[in-house]
């Protein structure tokens, strides 16, 4: 039998998203995912050099171009608005 095991609670936006980090979400990382209706998608929040790395994995996989703001509910969107 597995011992139950306690999964941390999910950052809260001001808490980098990288599981264990627990550092100051500094940068919001976006990227556009070509063919996708969405034009823009955040990746998460992180610290910078988690967002650094997540942003070099998410466009890896999705070939898209890569946005790094402040982690701020307004650079979401003066992001989406740049997009367009």
């Amino acid at each position: 039998m597995t011992p139950w095991i306690a999964m941390p609670p999910p950052p809260s936006l001001n808490e980098c998203a990288w599981l264990g980090c627990g550092h100051v979400a500094q940068v919001e990382v976006f990227i556009t995912v070509p063919g996708s209706s969405r034009r823009v998608g955040s990746v998460g929040r992180f610290c910078v050099g988690h967002a650094v790395i997540r942003g070099i994995q998410a466009q890896t996989r999705h070939h898209g171009q890569l946005w790094y703001c402040p982690a701020r509910p307004q650079a979401r969107h003066h992001i989406q608005a740049a997009s367009n």
